[in-house]
């Protein structure tokens, strides 16, 4: 880390911590972790499953079924409104409505705005997904750099890889799909509390084959620091597995600033191990150290680089994270644009994350490779027991685009190695032990994820 960030997050992450970035006090209810049991019979009705989650907010929630997802999209019909809590004001306004065989419902857009510094993050009840983030850099230039869209037409169009919404129930199975979807075609029930936007959905029993009625709540909160906090909580009414994310991506240059500026990015990445495959069955779950290997982010590097003498030519990897024991909440990775001076740091309570490089994004003008900027590293030598063949002959498609243009906000068109995607995720508890046990959910144990993105600017 630079000189004058590494300070900060040294007392974040320091094993016997229980501190995080925007608040110096421990979560009660994140604080305690529980032993679970991974097989129960015990079984809840979705009434009695209603009653507990209730429990797990002040305010009172709106339960509602999931439908057809044969949408009908209008104009916004919504009046802005809004509150202040200390130096973050949060607005509301309408992003537009969806009519759907419950009736019509307005997806609302919550805006969290940093007064001091004009930094600005925008939420839609639409998969509980971040449509923008505007960020300033070491000039004081506000510039957004979250991928998005401006309509919620686009939202639902089949070229969207779910940028930006949450995704579940597994957000394993979610990222194996080739257009991705799921909770990011359901318009969530919302609620302000205090500083937090609360939203929840119910999702029901035998849902593309999952077991359970789960309700599902997802927490956002900016804090003073430019923090932004993510809680994703969820109960079952009968044992299932839960694994929930966010899938944001980020060009910390600008949303639409393309591959020449995501090469410039510096990564850290805090793991030592990584698995070998894009499959995570159990029976294939091998963790590889990245020690020696052009995997191994645990020091900065540029990307470019870096993707430059990967076998695959980009990123799409599970890292298993370094942390220690008694760590509720640990460092992730960082990562830094030196032009614009803006980074941000991630912090989770899971074992692991998933690091992509947008690499099934279109690749128009088949230009996304970028030529290694030295020799020091023979490309032949890529620890090739990763990967199982020579990186030559993975040169001409594995990691090609899938096809189908992206067009996002203003206009932008999104393409291969334009942008980056950090999930943070866990795996089943059987697979690697206690960091992932939180996943296995029952009747009587809650699901809970936390996720804190720290944004920042350097000189």
């Amino acid at each position: 880390m630079d000189n004058g960030i590494k300070d900060k997050a040294d007392d974040d992450i320091s094993s016997n911590s229980k501190l995080e970035p925007g608040n110096t006090e421990s979560d009660e209810n994140i604080s305690k972790e529980t032993e679970i049991p991974l097989i129960s019979h015990e079984e809840v009705s979705p009434a009695q499953l209603v009653g507990r989650t209730e429990s797990m907010a002040e305010d009172s929630m709106q339960i509602i079924k999931e439908t057809s997802l044969t949408v009908k999209v209008s104009k916004n019909v919504l009046e802005e409104s809004g509150k202040i809590v200390g130096d973050i004001s949060i607005a509301l306004d309408g992003f537009g409505m969806v009519t759907t065989d419950k009736g019509t419902e307005v997806v609302k857009r919550f805006t969290f705005t940093n007064i001091k510094n004009k930094m600005q993050i925008q939420v839609i009840s639409l998969g509980a997904t971040i449509t923008s983030i505007q960020l300033p850099d070491k000039n004081g230039v506000l510039e957004d750099v979250a991928l998005g869209f401006d309509t919620i037409e686009e939202y639902y169009e089949d070229s969207n890889p779910s940028i930006g919404c949450t995704l579940g129930r597994d957000a394993f199975e979610t990222l194996q799909d080739e257009h991705y979807s799921g909770l990011g075609l359901f318009n969530w029930i919302s609620s302000l509390d205090g500083s937090k936007l609360v939203l929840s959905h119910v999702s029901e029993d035998g849902w593309k084959g999952y077991r359970g009625t789960v309700m599902i709540k997802a927490i956002f909160e900016l804090k003073e620091d430019n923090s932004f906090h993510v809680t994703y909580r969820a109960t079952s009414t009968r044992a299932t597995s839960i694994n929930l994310s966010l899938n944001l991506y980020l060009n910390l240059a600008g949303h639409a600033a393309k591959r020449n500026e995501l090469y410039k990015h510096i990564f850290t990445i805090n793991a030592d191990k990584s698995i070998k495959d894009r499959t995570y069955k159990l029976s294939k779950f091998q963790p590889k150290y990245v020690g020696g290997t052009v995997f191994d982010l645990r020091s900065p590097k540029e990307i470019g680089p870096v993707i430059a003498r990967s076998p695959q030519f980009g990123f799409d990897k599970y890292y298993i994270l370094t942390k220690g024991t008694e760590q509720l909440i640990s460092f992730a990775a960082r990562v830094l644009h030196p032009t614009s001076g803006r980074y941000v740091e991630i912090y989770t309570d899971q074992g692991g994350i998933q690091f992509y490089t947008a690499d099934y994004f279109p690749d128009v003008s088949n230009e996304a490779i970028p030529m290694a900027m030295d020799d020091s590293f023979d490309r032949d030598t890529v620890d090739l027991e990763l990967t199982g063949k020579s990186d030559h002959s993975l040169k001409s498609g594995v990691l090609y685009s899938r096809g189908g243009e992206i067009k996002g906000k203003d206009g932008a068109s999104y393409e291969r190695h334009g942008a980056f995607c950090i999930n943070s995720l866990g795996l089943p508890a059987e697979d690697i032990g206690n960091n992932f046990k939180n996943n296995i959910v029952i009747p009587s144990y809650d699901y809970q994820h936390r996720i804190i993105y720290k944004f920042g600017v350097v000189d």
